[in-house]
């Protein structure tokens, strides 16, 4: 499911992120925004195969 888009039809703004390269500047188009008034949605994929972080509890 496109969560950027649901959100989107809803006037949230939001945003996709594919690679790691592309998040400093999905970041950057978030924190422009300013808003203070209501959410932000920020799709980040991570893959299971390139998640070290989960990798001691996948053992």
């Amino acid at each position: 499911m496109d969560f950027a888009a649901l959100a989107g039809s809803f006037g949230c703004p939001a945003d996709r992120v594919e690679r790691p390269d592309d998040l400093p500047k999905a970041l950057d188009r978030a924190l422009a925004l300013g808003r203070d008034d209501g959410p932000l949605l920020l799709r980040i994929r991570v893959p299971a195969d390139d998640s070290p972080a989960y990798e001691p509890w996948a053992r």
